[in-house]
């Protein structure tokens, strides 16, 4: 079976007034296994409106075909088995680039935090971080979350209590709460999460919080989750006060 136009029906459907958020629900509910990712369908979308979106196909850098030639693939084997090379960078050293063909191995991949350690938190990063995390949560296949679903358990601190801030959550339908500034029920940021642990900067901290996930069962997690949830709107129902 040929793989659909999906370029072409996206510029047709786009054309049609259609959002991008529609057009990935078409394509996904016909071509579950096939259909582009929402990016790739946001990125289309982008270079529509520069003017610059093209049907044909471009050229996609990657690995030459040679490198996978039968005697490189023998070669290997004996690498690993005589000299006991281990590894994409041993094994392309001991290849000496040229000989096989092979390209410098690319470095490892590693996630973009939300915000680089060190980050001074003021109005503009936190709007900037509000406005990614809700692109992210919109962008989910299934289960989508709009920012007002959101519970933030933030304090007073300046970056939250800013003009500039409320105006963006309120044009979002964000409903903000009033509440005792360094209230540890909702806020968790107020709250010890290792008593009587002190700990060696943010990177130790870090770690503790990842080796205490460890330990919990993605089912008790989101128990405690929905747990946390329920307790914050008593505390809400309330007005800041103390629910036991």
């Amino acid at each position: 079976m040929e793989t659909p136009d999906f370029p072409s029906y996206f510029l047709i459907r786009i054309k049609l007034a259609r959002t991008v958020n529609e057009i990935h629900g078409d394509l996904l509910s016909t071509f579950p296994d096939s259909c582009p990712g929402l990016s790739t369908l946001q990125r289309w979308n982008i270079e529509f409106d520069k003017g610059v979106f093209a049907l044909e196909k471009k050229t996609r850098p990657g690995r030459p075909r040679e490198t996978r030639r039968e005697e490189n693939v023998a070669r290997v084997k004996r690498l690993h088995s005589t000299s006991g090379c281990r590894g994409v960078p041993t094994i392309y050293n001991c290849f000496q680039a040229s000989d096989g063909g092979c390209r410098a191995p690319k470095p490892p991949q590693r996630a973009r935090p939300s915000l680089p350690a060190g980050t001074t938190a003021n109005r503009s990063t936190m709007i900037e971080y509000l406005r990614r995390t809700g692109k992210r949560f919109l962008s989910l296949k299934k289960n989508k979350i709009r920012l007002k679903d959101c519970l933030l358990m933030w304090d007073n601190a300046r970056p939250h209590t800013a003009t500039d801030t409320r105006k963006f959550l309120t044009r979002r339908d964000v409903e903000p709460v009033k509440h005792s500034p360094y209230s540890p029920d909702l806020n968790l940021c107020d709250r010890f999460l290792f008593q009587k642990t002190i700990l060696g900067g943010h990177e130790e901290a870090t770690l503790a919080v990842q080796r205490a996930i460890r330990r919990v069962s993605e089912d008790e997690l989101y128990d405690q989750l929905r747990k946390l949830r329920v307790h914050c709107h008593d505390v809400i129902a309330v007005g800041g006060g103390y629910v036991y």
